[in-house]
């Protein structure tokens, strides 16, 4: 009888939530103009609450590009009361036709007898889901007391009724790594227990093979229980014991992801880390020839000690679990306790996932070796109180540290659809622009004569342009009103250091909002010894080529904030918590 390690993600005790702020995640939104998005179950099951997330955006990236990725997280993670993972992956498909890959264009989920109408929106494949309700599912987890009512991979402790949530397959959402084949690429894990990095990476899906059985049997009328479809079978002894035929999926062939240290949060916040700025982790995009469709995706588990997770299974359910639904407990002398426990959520995956974006070939004249920093936007229209569990506008980042060696790309999005909130310009609307100001404290943005974070000279023709676009959106209303949401302001590298200020003068509003922020140049031939880091590439898609390792900048000007390396995690707090995620063996 084989056995395969497991690790469950996920566990909380309340209705707990996960929230993308760059890239935006959707939280299962489309174009809703009201704050609850109107189906959860339309691409992904998140388990989040039904407000929160941000509707369908663009976004254009330049391969192998650094991108921040900012999250919320509620119930903790990097400290003693609990045990957290944080999983971050992605997938992309070439070219960017919208036929496969796909937001969609209505609210309501796909159907695997339309799995083509482009209306719908689509991450995982038809084939993906269809096996994932065909095959067994292990039967060696745990699952406390928890009755499932399948007992196909539809059906987890967490999902016992085996509830459809786009084409995703709950027992893969639910446990990582995976034993079988998913169309998910490996970016990183940040774990509160680094020792479990070996294992995260020798188990990923980057570097290690996965196998699924196949296989197609005549049905015999004498025999009615006879499997006759061999994706029945979740292990190679049970499929070809059986006269079917076990298939690996080659790795994706690229760099195992990236592992490390969980950043700090506080229990029941969807906020800040420990430096009062939001959790980020500095992803390094895929290097891409052809321009690729693709969507992110992130994952959040909180754990509990009241059981040893490595080393609970399924001979451990029903009556013999540790763990009860509910429970009253005699603590002696007369002492009854009823406590808030419910047993499908000790075993509890959050997750969110971004619009689709393009990842895009660099232009001819920017070599793979320099480093591009993406320059981005969150948030949309509201106040704190109207946004919450989302955010309002910032810059993301907001602190940026460059040298005179990297490039920067700027793009702004939103949507025209946004739940009416506090802002200006016309109701409904996300727009975001470029102004300089003279020092972070001002409002009032410099006469044009005076800009220099343009990099050009503003009193030239092309120097004015590109002023008046930035500023403008090169609309002549003063709210950028009838722009679109997108907007891409190119690629610039600085020739002078200095620090740059800016705002987006259409939402920045003093005593209610503020959107700045600042990018520091330092000379590139002045770079402090012992902050240059060589961080892992993570990620490629089929025909594209993957680089060992890419070099940015960590460098900061003494009066500003540290730059971050590539890879990094921002707000990562040494001595975090311990302990293991809850696991189990699949024992066929």
């Amino acid at each position: 009888m084989a056995k395969y390690l497991l690790v469950l993600l996920a566990v909380t005790l309340v209705a707990g939530d996960l929230y993308l702020h760059n890239p935006r995640g959707s939280n299962n939104r489309l174009d809703e103009r009201n704050r609850n998005r109107a189906n959860n179950n339309r691409l992904f099951d998140s388990q989040n609450n039904n407000k929160g997330g941000y509707n369908q955006n663009d976004m254009e990236y330049y391969s192998g590009s650094v991108l921040q990725v900012e999250w919320t997280n509620q119930h903790s993670c990097g400290n003693d009361n609990n045990q957290c993972e944080l999983v971050f992956q992605y997938m992309c498909e070439a070219g960017s036709t919208g036929a496969g890959l796909r937001d969609g264009q209505v609210t309501n989920a796909i159907t695997v007898d339309m799995p083509d109408a482009v209306k719908y929106g689509r991450h995982e494949t038809v084939a993906y889901y269809e096996a994932c309700s065909i095959r067994s599912r292990n039967l060696g987890l745990f699952l406390a007391d928890q009755n499932l009512n399948g007992d196909t991979a539809r059906f987890t402790r967490q999902n016992t009724n085996g509830q459809m949530s786009g084409f995703e397959c709950p027992e893969e959402r639910d446990y990582y790594p995976y034993w079988h084949p998913t169309p998910w690429r490996d970016a990183a894990i940040l774990t509160n227990d680094i020792s479990r990095c070996n294992y995260y990476q020798a188990e990923s899906q980057n570097v290690i093979g996965k196998g699924h059985c196949q296989g197609e049997k005549p049905e015999d009328e004498s025999d009615p229980d006879r499997v006759t479809d061999g994706r029945y079978y979740n292990n190679e002894g049970a499929c070809t014991g059986n006269g079917f035929a076990w298939a690996v999926d080659g790795a994706w062939e690229i760099d195992a992801p990236d592992c490390r240290l969980s950043p700090w949060s506080r229990d029941n916040h969807l906020g800040n880390g420990v430096n009062g700025y939001a959790n980020t982790y500095d992803w390094v995009m895929p290097e891409v020839d052809e321009i690729q469709t693709c969507v992110f995706r992130m994952r959040y588990n909180i754990s509990t000690d009241d059981y040893d997770g490595w080393n609970t299974f399924a001979d451990m359910n029903d009556d013999l679990s540790p763990i009860q639904n509910n429970p009253t407990l005699d603590l002696g002398g007369g002492i009854n306790l009823k406590l808030a426990l419910n047993t499908d959520q000790y075993g509890r995956t959050f997750q969110d996932r971004s619009s689709t974006f393009i990842i895009k070939p660099r232009p001819s004249d920017i070599s793979d070796s320099d480093t591009i920093y993406n320059l981005n936007v969150k948030g949309q229209r509201g106040n704190i109180v109207q946004n919450y569990p989302s955010v309002e506008y910032d810059f993301c980042p907001s602190f940026l540290t460059v040298s005179t060696a990297d490039y920067i790309h700027r793009q702004v999005t939103g949507s025209n659809t946004t739940p009416a909130g506090a802002g200006q310009g016309r109701e409904s609307t996300d727009r975001s622009n470029f102004v300089e100001l003279a020092s972070p404290g001002r409002n009032y943005p410099r006469p044009h004569k005076d800009v220099t974070h343009i990099g050009q000279d503003p009193t030239t023709e092309e120097g004015f342009a590109m002023l008046k676009y930035w500023a403008t959106l090169n609309q002549n209303d003063n709210e950028q009103d009838d722009a679109a949401p997108y907007q891409d302001f190119g690629v610039l590298r600085y020739d002078k250091t200095g620090a740059y200020h800016y705002m987006s003068s259409r939402t920045n509003n003093f005593t209610n909002r503020s959107q700045k922020g600042v990018v520091n140049v330092v000379d590139s031939s002045g770079v402090v010894e012992g902050l240059i880091t060589a961080s892992i590439v993570i990620g490629a898609v089929a025909g594209v080529a993957v680089p060992a390792a890419a070099v940015g900048w960590g460098v900061a000007k003494p009066d500003s904030l540290p730059g971050r390396a590539l890879g990094s995690v921002r707000n990562a707090l040494p001595g975090g918590g311990s302990g293991g995620a809850p696991a189990g063996y699949g024992v066929q």
